[in-house]
Order: C-alpha cells, then sequence, then structure tokens
C-alpha cells in the first residue's frame, strides 16, 4: 500500500521472465487452459439461484403477549431455541403496545392479541389485519381472599381490583355484569396498570378480590394460600349470555396471508400441536414457560396451565365463536371492537 495515494503498489515482474500466454503456440495453449480453469472454478464457487419455486422462504415472525396464548406456544418456542423448528422468529412482548406498531409497519407477520383489539385492527386498517385463529378462551377469574363469592351476586358491594381498562377484562366484565342485572353502581371496580399490580395487591393483603388472568392467578395463590378462584369469567360469560369467551386471537397481515398461505396453515397445524403439548405435559411445559419469563417459576406456570383456556380454533369454528363474543361486545360498546362488526374478509379460513 502506498501510504501516500492509499493506493495498492502492484508488484511489477522483470522484463526477463516468461509467461505464460506469451506470444508462441504453447503459450497460447497453456493461456487457452488457464482462462478454462478459471470459469470452472468462478461457477463453482458463484451461488446458484433456486429454481423458481424453490427459494427458501422468509421466516415468520409472530409477537405475542406473555400470557395464556404464549405458554400455549412455549412448545414450539422452545423447539425452535433447540433447533427442532426451522422457520420462526418469535417476540414475547409484555403489553400490546409493543406488537402492534411492528404488525402494522410489516415487521411481524404474526401477533397473538386479544380479539377485540384484532378487529379494531381490522377496522382501522381498512382490513389489513385479519384473525386466522382463537388462541385462548376465558383464562380470566375472580380470585378472593376467603371463602364468600360463589356466584355472580356475591359481588355487590364490594371492591374489586382489576387491570385492563379499555381491553378484554373490562369489557367482559362489564358484559358479564350487565347481562346478570348488575349495575357497575353496585360495587367498585378498582383498574391497575397491570396484572401484576392488582395480582400483588391481592397477595398482600390490601384487597379482598380482583379479577385476573392466569398465570398471574397462581403467583398470587403461592404467596397467599388464603387466595381461591371463585368465578370463572368464561362460565358466567355461558351462563347469562351466549357462545364462547374467546379472549385471544392469532392475527395476521392479510399481505402475508395471501401471499404465504401455506406457510401460515403449517404455522396454524405447529400453534395447535404446541398447544395441545402444553395442556398434556404440564410439568415439562412449565420449564418452557417459566425461561420465557411469563410465570417467576415453573411450579407456578404448570400451576396455572390446566386454567389457560390454551386452544387454537381455526375455519368455522373461530368464525362462529369469534363472531358471537365480538357481538357481545358490540351490543355492550361498539367502541369496543372498533365502532362496527367486522365483515367476512376478516375471518380466515385455512387453504388446507
Amino acid at each position: 500500500m502506498d501510504r501516500a495515494t492509499g493506493r495498492s503498489q502492484v508488484p511489477q515482474a522483470p522484463r526477463d521472465v516468461v509467461y505464460w500466454g506469451g506470444g508462441d503456440r504453447m503459450g497460447r495453449i497453456r493461456l487457452a487452459f488457464l482462462a478454462a480453469l478459471c470459469v470452472a472454478l468462478c461457477a463453482a464457487l458463484i451461488p446458484v439461484p433456486a429454481a423458481r419455486g424453490e427459494e427458501a422462504e422468509a421466516p415468520i415472525r409472530i409477537g405475542s403477549l406473555r400470557g395464556a396464548t404464549t405458554m400455549g406456544l412455549s412448545k414450539l418456542i422452545h423447539d425452535a431455541e433447540i433447533g427442532e423448528a426451522a422457520g420462526y422468529e418469535f417476540y414475547p412482548a409484555g403489553i400490546a403496545d409493543e406488537i402492534v406498531p411492528p404488525l402494522l409497519r410489516g415487521e411481524l407477520d404474526v401477533a397473538l392479541i386479544p380479539a377485540n383489539l384484532a378487529a379494531i385492527l381490522n377496522k382501522s386498517t381498512g382490513g389489513e389485519v385479519i384473525a386466522a385463529a382463537i388462541g385462548a378462551k376465558g383464562a380470566l377469574y375472580v380470585v378472593e381472599a376467603g371463602d364468600e363469592i360463589r356466584e355472580l351476586g356475591d359481588l355487590r358491594g364490594r371492591r374489586l381490583l382489576s387491570a385492563g381498562r379499555g381491553t378484554t377484562p373490562e369489557f367482559a366484565m362489564n358484559y358479564i355484569l350487565a347481562k346478570g342485572g348488575i349495575d357497575l353502581s353496585e360495587l367498585e371496580i378498582d383498574y391497575k396498570s397491570e396484572s401484576s399490580e392488582a395480582a400483588a395487591h391481592l397477595a398482600a393483603g390490601l384487597a379482598d378480590c380482583a379479577v385476573l388472568p392466569q398465570p398471574y392467578i397462581a403467583g398470587a395463590m403461592a404467596l397467599n394460600p388464603s387466595l381461591r378462584i371463585a368465578l370463572s369469567l368464561a362460565e358466567e360469560w355461558e351462563r347469562v349470555g351466549e357462545g364462547t369467551m374467546a379472549t385471544a386471537v392469532v392475527a395476521v397481515r392479510r399481505e402475508f396471508a395471501e401471499s404465504r398461505p401455506d406457510q401460515l396453515d403449517a404455522f396454524l397445524a405447529d400453534f395447535a400441536a404446541s398447544g395441545e403439548c402444553v395442556a398434556a405435559n404440564p410439568g415439562e411445559a412449565g420449564e418452557w414457560i417459566a425461561a420465557l419469563g411469563i410465570a417467576a417459576t415453573a411450579e407456578i406456570a404448570s400451576a396455572a396451565i390446566p386454567y389457560c383456556g390454551i386452544a387454537c380454533v381455526v375455519g368455522e369454528d373461530m368464525r362462529r365463536d369469534l363472531e358471537g363474543y365480538l357481538a357481545a361486545l358490540f351490543d355492550a360498546d361498539p367502541t369496543s371492537v372498533g365502532g362496527s362488526m367486522p365483515d367476512e374478509g376478516f375471518y380466515y379460513s385455512p387453504k388446507g
């Protein structure tokens, strides 16, 4: 390297050195051989594009909230980490605000989010976000310190902690109370910023009842053995209304679903198999869930699994259950689903 110019200095050959490729016939033969050899070497070193239909597909980028849906996904995440499942990138998050913006920017292909939020995004994006599956049913409970709440009417006159103002816990609770003939003025619902905060208050004895999802309930019970599950909101929903409390969905970008349906269908099959494995093997699954930071310990995660409503409902069954759930929310508060019910384009059907 010439320090002054920054250019590489190519050594010059002495004039009396004879090179291949000289002017005689043998030199020309040698030059032709060298050229052929170079072409062959270059052909071996340059990657050959895959034939049409054989291109390696980009991985599916999946965002999910650290709760029941990600618990069902934990087997697949574990398999991906140890190299037994390929084609996936996972991005667990604490709140929906960490998932929605990258989904809308096209930085995620799939998002496991509350069902009503998927409906809102479908409306606000002109149908660019659709639902591919129900990922969890229920998983919300009234938990109390004591043994006094036996039915919905026992909530009258109580202070009830909850998280999720403006989201599923509030909408579901308001619907159940209204259908059960209980006015909101007959009890106090004290909303906290996160479920972890409500669970901590309940475990510490700062309240005697709360609406909580799993696995926060199992964590609070580990700290305070006097706590018990008093009511299942999913059961109360079915008792006072109609249909299933389809709380979480697998939402996808329409462009992804239309351009890569085989990949999406393969993911839905893997998601279903993962949830089945988690439900059938809570001991082992607890380790995977704790490793994701969803529960403090594997034991807490294992205890929560049977109460998480882990599911993967697709096709017409998904549409039936989800339409009923969203219709109930719409009747109670149209803004909870984006101001109007999603049209038929909101519901994805697997191609297989």
